[in-house]
């Protein structure tokens, strides 16, 4: 849960990449962009906190208040996040955007701000080298 305090999520997913052996897994977890990209709350007349979600089309640096004031954090849309895993030569194996389900909401009353957008994205994504053949007809993982 620290990658949206990265500016450079394609050189960062490079790096990972770069570190894997074939077959190897990259399974994170980090603020969904939704969150990044919320600004400010909203109160709606029945009383419940709804997020005000704007510029979501505008990435980078944003400060939020959370636990502290000020807290520096990217913005990255959801396809950005994508498109830096595959680029870095993984293959998304999954996504994932949970919700708390009614047994944790009984448990924790005030997660249900997070069914109107969910709280994090977890990707599963994994190194996979593919073999090609040149013109010369040798072999190349690539």
């Amino acid at each position: 849960m620290t990658l949206h305090y990265i500016d450079d999520l394609t050189s960062l997913f490079q790096k990972v990449a770069d570190s894997l052996k074939s077959g190897g897994q990259f399974l994170f977890s980090m603020e969904h962009p939704v969150c990044a990209a919320t600004l400010k709350p909203w109160k709606d007349p029945d009383g419940e906190n709804y997020p005000l979600m704007n510029r979501y089309s505008e990435e980078g640096l944003r400060k939020q208040n959370w636990l502290v004031e000020g807290v520096e954090k990217y913005h990255h849309s959801l396809s950005t996040i994508v498109e830096a895993i595959l680029s870095a030569g993984l293959v998304l194996k999954n996504l994932k955007e949970p919700s708390p389900d009614q047994e944790l909401l009984k448990l924790r009353p005030d997660f249900q701000q997070h069914l109107h957008r969910p709280p994090i994205v977890i990707m599963n994504s994994k190194k996979i080298n593919l073999l090609f053949c040149d013109d010369n007809h040798k072999k190349k993982r690539y």
